[in-house]
């Protein structure tokens, strides 16, 4: 809440140093492609010999996710149909890209390594339209005009364009409809242009979305290949394709050249693409790019120094293993370029291999002897600079031994040179490339060590609070501050503390809070209150569904005593008035040493009586693996997390995994309504039996009892019953919304029994 765009920038160019211009770019969705054109705009200007330009885009809080949702701005069914059939909202993505651009005589002077040349650039701005998200077909065209003649070519040399194709009812038709006005400006050929969107891999990254096109159009450049755009295998019917210039890119196919006829000639031209990115203000960006081809200079056959260098002998090995696997396959490189770039492009770290070969074949064959057998050959060197610092040391810098060293290179003595580099002498790697300096290539990467560095452990759980994410007194993920005094035990839960997948369902449209959370805080209570294990929970009612919402910050659970049992309350708090009740009933502790399981299920027996079924995915529980149904009785396997196999010390009802449950709750309760009737929320449960914690990764076994009464067993992998919730009530969302003196005549009339009164939000204890 309290970061600032500025400083993003600011940053890099502190740590870095950088001088030139320095700032942040919000245009909304087209921020990072205005960002690459406000970089070359500068680079004319001379104001910068180079520049970064990029884009991130995190979802770091859920209120942005929550805000999409409430403007139903995101696709229900999780993919991005771009010109497909079904467009119906995009997909939120996170990403972070950045390029390095230089005028383009620089580069080539630098021996840099050119992925694509930016041809032109341009941005404008939509002005006003129909609404302030609305698009205009008119200046998008006009942009695409600007572009294009800021780059010199003509539109029938596009041989792709990467769309903007957000996947949305509105926006997709008025992209082609822009498209097809610019093109139409130059050429009225028709379907000779492949269209296409990265959104429908990877989502839409907002501010970064640009940068992820530009990075899809340099790669099928490299590639020169034209990779298919998905879920558009049935076509948008709102978008006339048939009468564009444009075909929407379903096929991996070669990219081809495009061919022009000049002056009655046909004349190939090199392979160019248009990018576009429209902001959700109005801001509009477009980029023409075109590959790159360099001097092959492919037959230079010579001796080359090859070193390579990393943190350690596995990662060595690794590191070699990867040239020899990247030196048999098709690429086709300069062996001076692939020196010169280890030479001066890579770190230079303390364990060293150097090589001395006579061209490619005879490089790799070494690369593979050393594999093999080490290094016990005349050109093959090996050594660390751990134990040579003090000698080299001296020797680094010296006046004399620069000398002696240029004597050798130009000597071509250059085992000499190997050998006193793997043991930590620094070398001027220019002095051996007097007549000029070769290309930088692109090249396998370090073999990094793929340690994961994430907060693992007990109690931080699909994002539950762990001991070490919060600075009070950890208690428990679900119970967090002991709030007791002489007036009675009580606990408090701060919402914003947990992920909302933790204790938060989707419900029309709404994120309300998991009853079945309730459960496991009521049970950490009473653990808490120091009584021992809470073995059963009775008499369980909801009487009130709570939004999350951001006024609900915080619930309470109280415990109290009332003879031999204890009663729980959980409250959310209301200043100056009375707490509105979330959920009660009552706990039972364990007698004795412990409880074993109840019994075993055979889950097969079960999958054979049901058949699986399609996992809704409005409900949003990617835990669920798979779902059953069968005659009012269903089978659901739960992972929670991936790495989440084993059972938590503190999380026993786990919170998530009774979540996942709903899936096939409701889709019982459908079938015991006999029609469908929408979203089904639990409203009052007879028991609950703990016998063991719940696993993350589990199976929930669900059958009617009678009229919408369910129960409920969790089992674990081998099917040994882990919880038992019997007699659990579930009600249509929004049902039954009687005042108290309407619900009462209709009890006394007999026409609803005491259980479905205990269901309805107006009764309270």
């Amino acid at each position: 809440p309290t970061s600032s765009g500025w400083s993003i920038a600011n940053r890099i160019s502190f740590f870095f140093n950088l001088k030139g211009p320095s700032m942040p770019v919000d245009t909304a969705c087209s921020s990072s492609l205005v960002a690459v054109h406000l970089a070359c705009e500068s680079l004319r200007r001379s104001e910068c010999r180079m520049a970064v330009a990029g884009g991130v885009n995190l979802y770091l809080h859920p209120a942005k996710y929550l805000g999409m949702c409430s403007l139903k701005m995101l696709s229900p069914s999780g993919k991005c149909y771009t010109f497909g059939n079904g467009s119906d909202g995009f997909v939120p993505g996170e990403g972070v890209g950045a390029a390095l651009l230089k005028p383009m005589a620089n580069a080539m002077a630098d021996g840099d390594h050119i992925y694509a040349v930016i041809k032109g650039t341009a941005i404008n701005h939509g002005g006003r339209t129909n609404g302030f998200t609305v698009p205009d077909p008119n200046t998008q065209a006009d942009l695409v005009l600007q572009a294009l003649a800021n780059a010199g070519v003509d539109a029938e040399s596009i041989g792709y364009v990467e769309a903007h194709g957000t996947g949305t009812i509105l926006g997709d038709p008025i992209e082609i409809e822009g498209l097809t006005k610019a093109f139409g400006k130059s050429t009225k050929r028709v379907g000779f242009c492949p269209i296409g969107s990265v959104k429908s891999n990877i989502g839409h990254l907002e501010s970064a979305a640009g940068l992820a096109g530009l990075t899809k159009i340099v790669l099928q450049l490299k590639n020169r290949t034209l990779v298919p755009s998905l879920h558009a295998r049935a076509l948008n019917p709102n978008i006339d394709f048939e009468r564009s210039p444009f075909y929407v890119q379903r096929e991996l196919s070669e990219w081809r050249t495009s061919e022009l006829i000049v002056g009655g000639a046909k004349k190939s031209v090199p392979r160019r693409a248009g990018l576009s990115s429209f902001g959700a203000g109005g801001t509009n960006a477009h980029v023409v790019v075109e590959e790159y081809t360099a001097a092959s200079g492919n037959d230079g056959v010579g001796t080359i120094l090859f070193v390579l260098s990393a943190k350690s002998d596995k990662a060595l090995g690794a590191y070699c293993s990867r040239f020899v696997d990247f030196l048999d396959g098709p690429a086709e490189i300069n062996p001076a370029d692939l020196a010169y770039t280890l030479q001066v492009g890579r770190d230079e770290m303390e364990e060293r291999l150097a090589i001395v070969a006579d061209g490619l074949p005879d490089l790799r064959g070494k690369m593979s002897d050393y594999l093999s057998n080490g290094s016990d050959s005349a050109e093959i060197f090996r050594g660390s600079t751990k134990q040579n610092r003090a000698i080299t040391g001296v020797l680094n810098g010296d006046e004399e031994v620069s000398q002696l060293i240029g004597r050798w290179v130009a000597k071509k003595e250059f085992a000499k040179i190997a050998g006193l580099w793997t043991q930590g002498l620094n070398i001027d790697w220019q002095v051996f490339y007097p007549l000029g300096k070769p290309r930088r290539v692109s090249l396998p990467t370090y073999p990094f060590g793929r340690q994961r560095y994430w907060i693992t452990g007990e109690g931080y759980e699909h994002g539950l609070l762990s001991k070490s994410t919060t600075t009070r007194a950890y208690l428990h993920p679900l119970i967090h501050e002991n709030r007791s005094s002489f007036e009675g035990i009580r606990y408090s839960t701060n919402i914003a503390g947990i992920d909302l997948p933790a204790i938060g369902v989707e419900s029309n449209g709404k994120i309300m809070l998991n009853c079945f959370a309730c459960l496991e805080m009521a049970r950490a209570a009473g653990v808490l209150a120091g009584h021992g294990p809470v073995a059963h929970i009775r008499d369980i009612v909801w009487p009130h569904q709570l939004e999350l919402s951001g006024d609900a910050t915080e619930l309470h659970t109280a415990l109290f005593a009332d003879g031999d049992d204890v009663h729980f309350e959980i409250t959310r708090p209301h200043p100056g008035d009375s707490d509105e009740l979330i959920a009660y009933g009552k706990l039972f502790y364990q007698n004795g040493n412990g409880a074993s399981l109840a019994e075993t299920i055979d889950i097969n027996e079960i999958k054979r009586r049901c058949s699986r079924t399609e996992i809704p995915a409005c409900e949003g529980f990617p835990m669920v693996r798979e779902l059953y149904l069968g005659n009012l009785e269903g089978f659901v396997h739960i992972a929670a997390h991936k790495s989440a196999n084993g059972k938590s010390r503190d999380l026993v009802l786990h919170p998530v995994v009774m979540a996942g449950v709903r899936h096939s709750l409701s889709a019982l309760a459908e079938i015991a309504a006999s029609q469908p009737s929408g979203v089904f929320v639990p409203c009052n449960l007879r028991e609950v039996d703990v016998f063991d914690a719940i696993p993350g990764d589990c199976y929930a076994y669900i059958f009617k009892s009678q009229g919408f009464l369910f129960d409920l067993l969790v089992l674990d992998l081998e099917g040994n019953v882990c919880v038992r919730l019997a007699g659990l009530r579930l009600r249509p969302e929004g049902k039954f919304s009687y005042d108290i003196e309407d619900l009462l005549v209709r009890l006394q009339a007999g026409k609803i029994t005491v259980d479905d009164a205990l269901s309805f939000s107006e009764v309270r204890r």
